[in-house]
């Protein structure tokens, strides 16, 4: 296993539900390819569709994703 590769993944993996976490949502997007598809209660597809269906999510709404291993 290449640990600085293996390293460098996890961390990536780490900001981006972080960036969710905390409704970085410029930060999410950056993260994602033009193409995106991201499902929650049905599929949203691209940047437009994605921003969309997270800003439409209550602001005071709090989740904490843990990421073990």
């Amino acid at each position: 296993i290449d640990t600085t590769a293996y390293l460098r993944c996890q961390d990536m993996i780490h900001r981006f539900w972080n960036a969710l976490d905390y409704r970085r949502l410029d930060e999410i997007l950056l993260r994602l390819t033009p193409d995106a598809r991201w499902q929650r209660e049905r599929w949203y597809e691209g940047e437009t569709d994605i921003r969309a269906a997270l800003l439409a999510r209550p602001a005071d709404l709090r989740i904490r994703h843990v990421v073990t291993n």
